[in-house]
């Protein structure tokens, strides 16, 4: 969910927010003056305050906050002050700030409109490109993840190359644009938004030329439809132009999934004869034709996997792995002298998911859903109440769907202590017990249609157990 928390939330909005698994907080600035410029009813005294309340309201219920992200557009304002943002962010125990570029709307008061970074000339440029490189690099090392916009660093590398200057903009992490990229602005004329205060303005975009054999990493067409308020329909949420009206006409969903349009949009990305907005979208990665076409293969291909087996699997109580239970409510569990477990007798080296190591995993000899499996024997009865799976995002080497089994001697039945679903996307999954048990082997059990082919087996990167604070010790 998107926010800009600049108004006094009450006591119930603070409670639905902190159930949230991620909130995304739209905030450019640090200081309340350029703030309140960019985005006239912010306040940051108040987001900051909205965005505490969020987090002790989620810690109350002992539960694990959102995680907090920061979405901050570029313009030539406030980008000489991202430094001063990212340590605000992680000041505020945000995880994650991301830079995205500007949709400039033209003909707006010069007191409130913003440019695109790219209007900045010679110094004034190099030194905004600076500040970004600088607040990239500070992420870093406050522990902040810095996301940036997909061909938003070439975007200005380019523009840095057309100022002709012989200095470096920066030493490190600037993208090198191509000798066949070019920065390319383009006034849609025909897109214009009635400002109730100051008429209409039309929007204006910079992005990067996508050259000829190349196209854009995007699958919104095929799996992905943006419908607002007023019935209007769109292929994505950054596209202008409308598909059709779902609201005030007898047009159906079916209908534009199928029309025209958007077969025509989908034709221009699978072989690279864009149209305008796709050409000059800020937002998609630039990629060979021949490379997205075979990616675009395999992403349809796993999504409609996904589908089927969540329609088999639908009748199965799992739990999911967000939201999760605070992290200060568990300790790593001890595993001196333990031995590591797997279905096939040891093969594949099962003792690599525990080494501690990020290169290093288990394979498994077995395909197919309830064959393999990975564990650990403690020594001793352990109180467990957390397991952490770290996996790829490799379809065939990765199961979605896993049983937590426990029991306490190798003549014993294993029980089962939770299901759990895991998102499709994720790598390193928290699955946590609805209650501790207090047991000596434990073992993860794929459950998911996953690793059916010859080619593919299950491979954790790592598997982690851990105890309820104060049951830390041999079940003590």
């Amino acid at each position: 969910m998107t926010t800009n928390l600049s108004k006094q939330l009450s006591p119930e909005e603070v409670d639905v927010l902190s159930r949230y698994t991620n909130l995304c907080v739209s905030i450019d600035s640090a200081d309340r003056k350029t703030l309140a410029r960019i985005r006239r009813k912010a306040d940051v005294r108040i987001i900051t305050y909205n965005l505490m309340l969020i987090r002790a309201a989620a810690l109350q219920r002992q539960q694990q906050p959102p995680n907090f992200l920061f979405g901050t557009v570029l313009n030539d304002v406030s980008i000489f002050e991202l430094c001063s943002l990212v340590s605000f962010a992680a000041a505020c125990g945000v995880n994650v700030i991301q830079f995205g570029d500007l949709h400039e709307w033209t003909d707006l008061p010069k007191d409130i409109a913003v440019g695109h970074v790219t209007n900045l000339k010679g110094e004034a440029f190099r030194r905004a490109y600076k500040e970004l490189l600088d607040a990239i690099e500070l992420s870093k090392k406050l522990g902040v993840e810095a996301r940036i916009q997909p061909n938003l660093l070439e975007l200005y590398s380019a523009a840095a190359t057309n100022i002709g200057s012989n200095e470096p903009v920066a030493e490190s992490e600037s993208a090198e644009a191509s000798e066949s990229t070019a920065v390319v602005s383009s006034q849609l004329d025909d897109q214009t938004f009635e400002f109730p205060e100051f008429g209409a303005a039309k929007l204006r975009r910079q992005g990067l030329q996508v050259p000829e054999g190349k196209t854009r990493l995007c699958y919104d067409p095929w799996t992905f439809l943006h419908i607002n308020s007023q019935g209007s329909v769109r292929p994505c949420c950054f596209y202008t132009e409308v598909l059709g009206d779902i609201r005030h006409t007898n047009t159906t969903l079916d209908e534009l999934i199928n029309g025209d349009m958007i077969r025509e949009i989908r034709r221009g990305l699978f072989t690279g004869e864009l149209g305008t907005e796709c050409q000059t979208c800020k937002f998609k990665k630039i990629v060979d034709v021949d490379a997205f076409q075979a990616e675009l293969a395999e992403y349809l291909g796993r999504k409609e996997r996904t589908h089927v087996d969540s329609l088999t699997s639908a009748g199965i109580d799992a739990v999911r792995t967000w939201p999760r239970k605070a992290d200060s409510l568990f300790v790593a569990a001890h595993t001196d002298g333990g031995q590591a477990l797997s279905s096939g007798g040891g093969f594949g080296s099962p003792e690599r998911a525990f080494d501690g190591q990020s290169d290093t995993f288990w394979v498994s000899p077995e395909r197919g859903p309830d064959n393999a499996w990975l564990g650990f024997a403690f020594p001793a009865q352990q109180w467990i109440g957390r397991l952490v799976l770290t996996q790829t995002n490799n379809a065939g080497f990765r199961q979605d769907l896993v049983e937590v089994q426990y029991r306490d001697g190798d003549d014993e039945e294993w029980a089962s202590a939770v299901i759990a679903r895991i998102p499709i996307d994720e790598n390193k999954s928290f699955i946590d017990l609805r209650e501790p048990v207090r047991a000596r082997q434990w073992r993860v059990l794929a459950r998911a249609d996953n690793a059916v082919d010859e080619t593919h087996a299950w491979t954790p990167l790592s598997l982690e157990f851990f105890s309820p604070v104060g049951q830390s010790r041999n079940g003590s």
